[in-house]
């Protein structure tokens, strides 16, 4: 996923005028920010894995 998506994503929203398409943005902001928390967690739980004495 890119990083930026989700700041396009929102720039989108400020200027969509069709509530329609704004829900979709919406519905599509939210999948991105999902996927990149579970990004975030699967990478601290690499860590903690790596970092845990074996």
């Amino acid at each position: 996923m890119t990083t930026d998506r989700w700041k396009d994503l929102c720039e989108a929203i400020m200027r969509e005028p069709d509530p329609r398409k704004l829900m979709e943005l919406v519905e599509k902001l939210n999948q991105t920010l999902e996927e990149r928390e579970n990004e975030l967690k699967a990478k601290r739980g690499e860590r903690r894995s790596c970092s845990s004495p074996a």
